[in-house]
């Protein structure tokens, strides 16, 4: 139930609007006399409307209240007067009221009145809060970007410092898509292998190619003995370089396993050995 506070100097005026409005079924939570009685009875009842007079004795009219309860709460307010002079209005309008009603009044109008006025109030209340809602949500994705941008700069930086310590431990890695067929090298393994980094788009068909043809056989079974047994490993074998040297290769792996443990990805560390006799 909206609750209502009725402003006017008439008491008849007053207890004639209190009547109509109990019987459309909203609470008069009080009634005010002047501008001043008006500030405080809204702030102390935090009624959902106001009914105001515009012309009130005293030292405040009903526009100078309606603009002070406004720089202190959200509450609508409705101006009822019998004073339709433009320069009223215009005061008025600088409130930005939820209507301006010209008296006398009956039921049926005081019913049109309050509900749109209601309505608007709660309408703008929702977007408000939608507004506010955006807000935090704008505000929380600002801080989970910079958030990323951090992380990311931090990880790039970690791969920096991992190239260059690959370089030096001659050290290389690769990371094995096996759904895909997709193989991502390290720089220092398409050194290991003469090759400028990222020389081309690697997979495990154009790896098998690297493999010195006597032990591809020992490599394509050591492949299905990884994703067979599921378990970290060792072992070494022949390339063949670009410049058709051959080295011999130390590699150390393992395999990873989606939640029904069939291997979706392999993971292997390569360190660059001897030349081959």
């Amino acid at each position: 139930m909206a609750k209502i506070l009725i402003v006017d100097d008439e008491w008849l005026t007053r207890t004639e609007i209190e009547g109509m409005v109990t019987d459309l079924g909203y609470e008069v939570v009080g009634q005010a006399e002047t501008g001043e009685e008006a500030v405080r009875m809204a702030l102390d009842l935090k009624p959902d409307l106001i009914l105001m007079d515009v012309v009130i004795p005293g030292g405040m009219n009903g526009i100078e209240a309606a603009e002070t309860i406004k720089a202190e709460s959200d509450i609508a307010i409705v101006f009822i007067s019998g004073y339709g002079d433009p320069d009223y209005v215009e005061k008025a309008k600088k409130i930005e009221p939820y209507g301006y009603v010209m008296k006398p009044f009956d039921k049926m109008e005081i019913s049109a009145f309050i509900e749109i006025a209601l309505h608007k109030k709660e309408m703008e209340s929702k977007l408000k809060d939608a507004n506010e809602r955006l807000k935090q949500t704008n505000l929380e994705l600002e801080k989970k970007i910079e958030e990323q941008k951090k992380t990311r700069k931090k990880l790039e930086e970690n791969e920096r410092h991992l190239a260059k310590a690959q370089k030096v431990a001659h050290l290389g890695n690769w990371y094995w898509d096996i759904k895909t067929n997709t193989i991502s090298w390290s720089d220092e393994l398409y050194r290991i292998h003469g090759l400028p980094p990222q020389a081309f788009e690697a997979n495990y068909d154009a790896y098998l190619e690297r493999v010195h043809p006597e032990d591809l056989t020992l490599f394509k079974g050591l492949t299905k003995k990884v994703l067979k047994d599921k378990k970290p490993y060792s072992a070494q074998y022949r390339i063949v370089r670009a410049d058709n040297e051959t080295r011999i290769i130390h590699e150390q792996g393992e395999v990873a396993l989606d939640a029904d443990g069939n291997p979706i990805s392999n993971s292997r560390w390569l360190l660059k050995g001897a030349l081959a006799l």
